[in-house]
């Protein structure tokens, strides 16, 4: 065999050196190829849902799939041209291997689906062999994401969402005066997020009250203060703890009104707004979650007008709102890949759209995951009578 001597040229092909980038495998690394930068002009979307049946499940998936209808027709008006391929998934595993064996989709650029968790490992699979962006917007119970660098978890795992509401909870009021209260429900998601909360709380070196929803006036005052926001912060997100907590605030403000009260609770409190949206602006409520639909905002009924003039029917009353989940998922990756091309996962960060529901923040959680949508996000109700959405600062 030929030995390397002394004085010997070996040449080592390099490409050209680039800016420095974020310390995030490139898709050279992922996929032995050279991802460059340049707009796409045609792409090739597949939707592979649960669309025949007639029931709740399908209704939903149909107004997902026209509002990311309502999204191909968007991002035509920029000179982009969209094939899309939609399939029914059927329900099972095996359902989904029918559906990529006997279909000509093994060229696509990116898939949205499944609705069912146990339809993810296979079309994750496949989409992994096909180098094929998979786009899971429902299920938060992938696995898959943690080996598959094509994959992207709109719906992030619960401990990545409680680990970032917990960063920005503590961001927000960790120089207040924090109180948890104890109702009389369980509620694990609750309990998970207090308890990450606390632990941050802690490390920045701050300690947290606690209060029992049914203690006296006296344990009441002495876990408050006059001298800083008292942030209440209840140990479930059903709406029995705020049908008894408002009376009880109501009437520990009406004796004490120097005492000035916060209330910060959980996505589910955005379903009892109807209810209880007075009581949220008299309170200064904030609730954390992953989307919102402001419903004073006149870009929500813009997006309902339209896609009622486009189908003959309004959209579900639904938390989330479907159609729009459909349009701010397929915008996102249609806008990215329009611009950039096969170097979309190099500039996430940069994608802007119109969004009327979602927002996103996909970062890869290990060298060779996929990736998973971080953000989180404050529904403030001030007590002037206004929503605003409060972000963390990446």
């Amino acid at each position: 065999g030929y030995k390397l001597r002394k004085g010997d040229f070996v040449c080592i092909p390099f490409p050209k050196p680039e800016k420095p980038k974020e310390i995030i495998p490139t898709n050279e690394e992922l996929m032995g190829k050279k991802a460059v930068s340049a707009p796409q002009k045609l792409i090739r979307m597949g939707v592979i849902l649960p669309f025949k049946g007639g029931s709740a499940d399908n209704d939903k998936m149909i107004e997902f799939y026209r509002g990311v209808l309502m999204a191909v027709e968007e991002i035509k008006k920029s000179g982009t041209s969209v094939d899309v391929f939609a399939y029914d998934s059927g329900k099972s595993a095996g359902d989904i291997k029918a559906v990529v064996n006997s279909h000509p989709i093994t060229n696509l650029d990116f898939i949205i689906g499944p609705l069912y968790p146990e339809q993810i490992a296979p079309l994750s699979k496949f989409c992994q062999q096909h180098h094929i962006k998979l786009v899971v917007p429902f299920s938060s119970l992938g696995d898959n994401v943690y080996e598959n660098p094509y994959y992207y978890a709109i719906n992030p795992p619960k401990s990545y969402q409680f680990a970032e509401t917990s960063r920005l909870t503590t961001e927000l009021f960790g120089k207040d005066n924090v109180i948890f209260l104890e109702g009389t429900e369980n509620d694990k998601d609750a309990a998970a997020f207090i308890d990450a909360t606390r632990k941050r709380l802690q490390q920045n070196g701050s300690k947290a009250n606690r209060l029992k929803l049914n203690d006296d006036e006296i344990k009441w005052m002495e876990a408050m203060t006059q001298y800083k926001d008292n942030v209440i912060i209840p140990n479930s997100s059903g709406i029995k703890l705020l049908n008894q907590l408002f009376p009880k605030l109501k009437e520990f403000t009406k004796k004490n009104p120097e005492y000035r009260i916060k209330l910060v609770g959980y996505p589910e409190w955005q379903t009892y707004a109807s209810n209880h949206l007075e009581n949220f602006y008299q309170f200064n409520t904030y609730a954390y979650s992953s989307f919102f639909r402001n419903p004073l905002n006149g870009n929500a009924d813009e997006f309902e007008n339209a896609y009622q003039k486009a189908f003959h029917t309004p959209t579900l009353v639904s938390w989330p709102r479907f159609g729009m989940l459909g349009f701010d998922t397929a915008i996102y990756f249609l806008k990215g890949i329009s611009t950039y091309g096969e170097a979309f996962d190099q500039h996430l960060s940069q994608i802007v759209t119109t969004s009327y529901q979602h927002r996103f923040d996909f970062q890869r959680i290990s060298n060779w995951s996929g990736f998973i949508n971080r953000e989180v996000e404050f529904i403030h109700y001030s007590p002037s009578h206004s929503i605003e959405l409060i972000r963390l600062k990446k």
